[in-house]
């Protein structure tokens, strides 16, 4: 069957649309995550338990690699001074 213009079948998830599969393992990585702070018990967490370090490992490849202020532009970092007398500086 020939392309028709206008047909949108076949051409799978839309940009930025997470797999399935990759959803739901990373919410039962947060799942233990939370658990391991309760202390509840099933299978991963058992696991992570024994093996801390790798979960952390996979637990940090999930944190956004690049933060960005607010509305996407550069974080902006200020330092506020108390001093003796109460007084308040602020630097950006």
């Amino acid at each position: 069957m020939p392309f028709k213009k206008g047909n949108n079948e076949g051409k799978g998830r839309p940009k930025g649309s997470e797999n399935k599969v990759t959803k739901q393992f990373k919410d039962l990585l947060a799942e233990t995550y939370q658990a391991l702070e309760e202390k509840k018990g099933h299978g991963l967490q058992v696991w992570a338990e024994k093996h801390p370090t790798d979960f952390y490992r996979i637990c940090a490849k999930l944190v956004p690699q690049q933060i960005t202020g607010e509305g996407g532009g550069p974080i902006e970092v200020t330092q506020t001074y108390f001093l003796p007398d109460g007084t308040e500086i602020s630097f950006p």
